[in-house]
């Protein structure tokens, strides 16, 4: 699982006494004493016992299993019909839906290479298959006309967004998005009379299905009276105060998982402003050879992260503070992103498919089209050598108020940019890797006696050298503690709004949530920059995109943020001694120069994955296949709509 526990297991009681204390979330995190992955790779380093050397970091091993089990997958893709429809059956113990082969004749055309990787798909439309087909078109038609949904519609050869009880608060752009896809796919060929599909409108997701609602006798139970009697009570817009996203969360864990057994330790921590500087935990062993446990990488992303058994950091995550009410019992509703423990049905964001300045790579206004290169993307050795982000406080909503210095867009301005007098032990090669040309190589720098040093340095100081990381907007910032917008701008780095391009100067790109997913991430992997992305969302192309060799996934404390800098990167002479003055590009010697090439590696791989496995031809194949499995689902007659 990717999004593996984070903290250990002492009494919850006691965290809760911290958090009243005034412990920063970030000692508190890894005072615990557990990385953010307990894989092997994640678990720390093998430490030479003669002195500060370590002999062996995560990151190069890594780097070599991410390639082989992306080269594997791609390896083993279905190149025939017959491929594909026996590697269905045997995925999903069923028969695909009609017009596979016409799905299938369609994404060969179009040079699409990920035949058989659609599980994220199935995961989402799997729970509706117990549901009967007339369930199915009455619960869409209800979801649909809620206000912040849209209903699509497809009748006498076209499809339509039907648009009632909106009072102007959807925009409908992702209904539109969705029937695009369908239009240039051409699946609505494949379509019958009347069908519909629930869309979206906002970027979180929209379905959490309480865990005794899941189990059998209660998963088929009628919607025919309207929703509010299929959820029980009367549905408004917004939580007015009366619960919260993170205890509908809770109620689809198991009753005996932690988040259920002891409803009162996790609940929100209490109206704060700006968090103090986090101190960096202590380590287990001898200062001068121990990183401590800040030293760790994921293997993922963490939008598997289980906060049913880790519900100990669950108010750092901004999708939590939602003012929109989610939807208490399975109805299908079509989002661009997926959270833990959400039932939507993932498609193609609109905004990764329609192109605009705001998101898309190589965009120009003047044209109305996108170029494969980008002017304002400089050649990688022209590029800052800093890790950056810009982005408005968007980062979660206000349910309940006033506690934004947890979410997570403004613990990364927090961490980056406050005055910190404390020092955080940093791993840095000491001796340079080979090319990563071929399989094996890390083993042979391994075995040829690589080794990194240890230095503790001040924060600070870090920060100065590796990151430039500001707000350019506030927003919804009324209820903040300390003065409101004000004192939100007083508290938090804020510069000048900048284009998407301005990104593309730097070689280290930060993607992380706002209010859903990141919709910047597919312009980010388009350039010739590096990104780091840390998120708890799952998209439609997750099954087709690989971790430490398309992009560096991070967790969502950032703890182990300067270590990847420090890999790829080395320390500079201005971090190391306060008399240098700061160098903002790489310079040959100034860093270190063959980890730098690594870095490089993932952002070549990473822009050529864009231009392959993510176009927008690739999302029109899948926005195709996911039609024809919900054609099936909507059918009365399902078993005559398997492809046979």
């Amino acid at each position: 699982m990717a999004g593996l526990s984070i903290l250990g297991r002492r009494p919850r009681r006691l965290l809760l006494a911290l958090l009243v204390g005034g412990v920063v979330f970030f000692t508190v995190l890894l005072s615990r004493g557990t990385p953010p992955s307990t894989t092997p790779h994640a678990a720390g380093a093998r430490r030479d016992s003669s002195g500060p050397v370590i002999r062996e970091h995560p990151i190069p091993r890594l780097m070599e299993d991410a390639r082989r089990k992306w080269d594997e997958k791609v390896k083993r893709q279905s190149r025939t019909l017959g491929q594909a429809v026996k590697e269905y059956k045997q995925r999903y113990g069923r028969r695909p839906p009609r017009g596979f082969d016409k799905w299938f004749a369609f994404a060969q055309s179009k040079g699409f290479e990920m035949i058989d990787e659609f599980d994220g798909l199935d995961e989402d439309i799997y729970p509706f298959f117990r549901l009967p087909p007339l369930e199915v078109r009455r619960r869409t038609a209800q979801v649909g006309r809620l206000v912040s949904m849209d209903l699509v519609r497809f009748e006498r050869g076209r499809a339509v967004v039907v648009t009632r009880e909106k009072d102007g608060l959807v925009d409908a752009s992702r209904a539109y998005g969705l029937i695009e896809m369908m239009e240039n796919s051409g699946v609505l060929s494949e379509m019958p009379e009347g069908i519909e599909w629930a869309v979206n409108g906002l970027a979180e997701g929209r379905v959490f299905v309480p865990w005794e609602w899941s189990q059998s006798d209660n998963r088929t139970r009628s919607s025919a009276k309207g929703i509010e009697s299929a959820i029980g009570q009367p549905f408004l817009p917004t939580w007015r105060a009366q619960s919260s996203v993170w205890e509908q969360y809770r109620n689809t864990c198991h009753p005996a998982t932690p988040a259920r057994q002891d409803s009162s330790v996790f609940e929100f921590p209490d109206k704060t402003a700006i968090l103090p500087p986090f101190i960096p935990p202590p380590v287990d062993g001898p200062s001068d050879s121990d990183p401590g446990p800040t030293f760790a990488f994921l293997e993922d992303t963490q939008h598997r992260l289980d906060f049913c058994n880790d519900p100990y950091r669950f108010f750092e995550f901004g999708h939590f503070y939602s003012d929109w009410r989610t939807i208490k019992a399975l109805y299908p509703v079509f989002s661009p992103g997926k959270a833990p423990g959400s039932a939507d049905i993932r498609i193609p964001s609109s905004y990764y498919y329609r192109p605009s300045g705001h998101y898309t790579y190589g965009y120009k206004s003047t044209y109305n089209q996108v170029f494969d290169n980008d002017d304002q993307d400089p050649p990688w050795e022209r590029k800052f050598t800093k890790i950056f982000w810009r982005g408005a406080t968007t980062g979660g909503g206000s349910t309940p108020p006033a506690r934004y210095s947890h979410y997570q867009r403004h613990r990364l301005v927090q961490q980056a940019n406050q005055p910190n007098p404390h020092a955080l032990p940093v791993v840095y090669p000491t001796s340079p890797p080979p090319p990563a040309e071929n399989a094996g190589w890390w083993a042979r720098w391994r075995d040829a006696g690589a080794s990194y040093g240890l230095a503790t340095i001040a924060i600070d100081k870090l920060n100065a050298a590796q990151m430039d990381v500001a707000f350019t907007n506030v927003v919804a910032c009324e209820p903040y503690l300390n003065g409101g917008c004000p004192g939100m701008r007083q508290d938090y780095r804020l510069e000048k709004p900048v284009a998407l391009s301005e990104a593309y100067k730097y070689k280290l790109l930060i993607d992380v949530d706002g209010m859903g997913n990141s919709a910047r991430f597919l312009g980010f992997q388009a350039s010739r920059s590096a990104v780091v992305k840390a998120t708890v969302y799952s998209e439609f192309f997750t099954d087709w995109i690989q971790p430490w060799l398309h992009f560096i996934p991070l967790s969502y404390t950032y703890a182990e943020l300067y270590h990847i800098y420090a890999f790829f990167f080395g320390l500079s002479p201005q971090t190391l001694d306060p008399s240098v003055a700061p160098r903002y590009r790489y310079e040959p010697g100034t860093h270190d120069e063959r980890g730098d090439r690594l870095l490089k590696s993932i952002a070549d791989e990473g822009r050529k994955w864009k231009q392959n496995y993510a176009r927008t031809v690739d999302m029109e194949v899948y926005t195709y296949r996911l039609c024809l499995e919900w054609a099936r689902l909507w059918a009365d007659d399902r078993q005559a709509w398997d492809y046979v």
